[in-house]
């Protein structure tokens, strides 16, 4: 084919009819282009496509804009990577102690953490990388000390540790890791200085047993109910008579492993925890067997849950205490669950954090943050009022879940209510939960908007001879204002990873709607190893050392025999 029959078949080809179809065609796909893709005006648009209708050809604007559209997207592609690459902490030094995030090209500060913040996103939303990654970096960069709830451990704790090990901050860093016990820090959270006064021991027992037995978080049952007292007064005359055997693993051994009756009869003889076996006492006298068999029955099925070897190694050491705050020694806790046994270690992890808030929870302490990741997997006592308190005391509490209805499964919706309204600053990424997306629709409310409607009519008459003829043309336009939502249910369903709402009590931006979290690569960089600080024999010979020296808090002489158990 020459090139002036291919310059014809371009054209339209010499064809008259033909031509003028090609002709009329391209001129409809420039017009509609340039009015819905270009946004012109109506007269604009009409006025340009008639030169491009003339000199460039529809078979040429096809392949032309299908190429120009690739190249546009692979250039969106390579810059949005680019953009996503790049540091998020490039102007950390400007807020000594708040985060700043990435979020739409442009850096948005949250001038205040102590004012609480709070996560929400399903999984795959993003909330991980695009939230608490950069939170877990900066707080190291900027010296906080605080506590970190390692759910998938040991992801997190390996992030921290890193970014710890480069820096030269006073903060050390810890990490108990119920995951591998050989490698894990010890500590006992029921060390006698940790328990001023017989309430903490009430709260630390029902903790305990909350999160043994989660059923009772919102309808406690009188079994549950003695069954605290009774480990509320063992734990009392442990700290009382024997300080030196005051944990919890001998609290369980002790339950397990002795005499029920002679257990009781010693918690009575102490003064003050007397008066929380007072019910339980009443029943032995009335001779109520039955009620007495229910609630050690309840206590001891519980406890069985903790009888590990693991768990009793890892609550026996004293390389920390849990001052964490501490401004003498300040220092940041990693706590590593497993995710396939996350109801077995629950209750202590839960314990250590109590205990832990307790200390922290004072004026002229260190700057802490406490960061718990999949929240709904622990019962953290009292955690509801924790944000609205310790604000005062540069604690920053950054709470995480996937979905509000979990929170609300396990802390009961009222607690669940006050724990989000004590959080100032929040994000909400995607959800499928419809509840979820109406609540989050409430929470930015609604706004007024403006509708417009324009109708057209003709007055025309109908001549059988002539037709019909149009007499007068109407035209009127309509406004009306009317309430609507800001964020539709959908616009939360349908968010993609990255991409949340929030809410930011004090910074430069005091909303985020739809927008993009930036992500910084180099923040999943951890590179960091555990050593193994135990063996098996060691954790195994720990586990029967401790319930040999429980035993012997009632048979004296078996610390005679206490030489035969050696690490």
């Amino acid at each position: 084919m020459d090139k002036s029959v291919f310059m014809e078949l371009l054209m339209g080809g010499t064809h008259p009819i033909i031509h003028l179809l090609m002709r009329f065609v391209a001129f409809v796909v420039y017009f509609l282009f340039l009015k819905r893709v270009c946004r012109m005006h109506f007269f604009l648009a009409l006025f340009v496509s008639f030169p491009l209708t003339i000199f460039f050809p529809l078979v040429l604007f096809v392949p032309s804009f299908v190429l120009g559209w690739a190249v546009y997207r692979i250039y969106a592609l390579v810059r949005s990577l680019f953009k996503k690459s790049q540091v998020v902490l490039d102007e950390v030094q400007d807020s000594p102690e708040g985060f700043l995030f990435s979020v739409d090209d442009k850096n948005v500060l949250l001038e205040n953490p102590y004012r609480g913040i709070y996560i929400q996103g399903g999984a795959g939303s993003g909330k991980t990388i695009s939230l608490i990654h950069p939170i877990v970096i900066q707080a190291v960069a900027k010296n906080y000390s605080g506590i970190c709830y390692d759910f998938k451990s040991p992801e997190l704790t390996q992030l921290l540790f890193a970014n710890l090990k480069k820096g030269e901050g006073i903060v050390r860093p810890y990490f108990i890791d119920f995951k591998e016990a050989r490698r894990s820090a010890r500590t006992n959270p029921l060390q006698p200085e940790l328990l001023p006064k017989i309430a903490y021991a009430h709260e630390y027992a029902q903790t305990l047993m909350y999160n043994l037995s989660p059923k009772n978080i919102k309808n406690e049952d009188y079994w549950m109910m003695e069954a605290k007292s009774v480990l509320t007064g063992l734990i009392w005359y442990l700290k009382s008579e024997h300080p030196k055997y005051c944990s919890l693993l001998h609290v369980i051994s002790l339950i397990l492993h002795t005499d029920i009756s002679q257990l009781l009869e010693r918690i009575s003889a102490d003064p003050e925890a007397s008066g929380f076996m007072a019910s339980l006492n009443q029943a032995i006298q009335n001779e109520a067997s039955n009620q007495l068999t229910g609630v050690v029955s309840t206590l001891r099925t519980n406890l069985a849950k903790l009888n590990t070897p693991d768990i009793f190694w890892i609550l026996s050491g004293d390389d920390l205490d849990l001052n964490i705050n501490d401004p003498l020694n300040p220092k940041f806790l990693c706590i590593g669950n497993e995710s396939t046994l996350a109801e077995t270690y629950a209750p202590v992890i839960s314990l250590l954090i109590s205990v832990s808030l307790k200390q922290m929870n004072q004026p002229g302490k260190h700057k802490a943050v406490v960061l718990v990741d999949e929240l709904p997997t622990l019962y953290i006592n009292k955690l509801e009022q924790t944000p609205a308190t310790a604000r005062s005391n540069k604690v920053a509490t950054v709470l995480a879940c996937q979905d509000f209805s979990q929170l609300v499964d396990r802390y009961g919706r009222d607690k669940a209510q006050v724990m989000l309204s004590n959080m100032g600053n929040q994000f909400y990424g995607r959800t499928v939960n419809k509840d979820s997306a109406q609540m989050i629709t409430h929470i930015f409310g609604k706004a007024d908007k403006t509708f417009k409607t324009t109708s057209h009519g003709d007055n025309y008459y109908q001549s059988s001879i002539f037709g019909k003829h149009t007499n007068s043309l109407n035209k009127s336009t309509n406004e009306t204002v009317q309430e609507r939502d800001r964020v539709k249910t959908t616009d939360i369903m349908n968010l993609r990873p990255g991409e949340f709402y929030g809410l930011i009590a004090e910074g430069n931006e005091r909303e985020i709607l739809k927008s993009e979290f930036g992500i910084n690569k180099r923040l999943g960089d951890s590179g960091f190893d555990f050593p193994i600080r135990a063996s098996d024999l060691d954790i195994q010979e720990n586990y029967q050392k401790i319930i040999w020296q429980a035993k012997s808090i009632f048979e004296p002489m078996a610390e005679k025999d206490e030489s035969f158990i050696r690490f």
